[in-house]
């Protein structure tokens, strides 16, 4: 959750970070064996596009994890 918590502070939406909700249903993609999608229950919209960002992807790289927006 932590590096979910960062993507979000990253991109720019620091109060979707703090009341971040994580949905319990497992996003079907295909993604490496050292990632997971998360999907948001609460996202956040980008502005310029108004697209709104539910899906995450985690990869762990040793001991870090790095959050990014998956796409879709």
């Amino acid at each position: 959750m932590g590096a979910l918590r960062l993507a979000l502070l990253r991109t720019g939406f620091p109060i979707k970070a703090i009341t971040l909700q994580v949905s319990n249903d497992h996003y079907e993609a295909d993604v490496k064996s050292n990632e997971k999608i998360y999907t948001l229950t609460n996202p956040p919209t980008e502005e310029a596009t108004q697209e709104i960002l539910e899906n995450w992807v985690v990869a762990k790289h040793g001991i870090f994890y790095v959050g990014e927006y998956f796409g879709w």
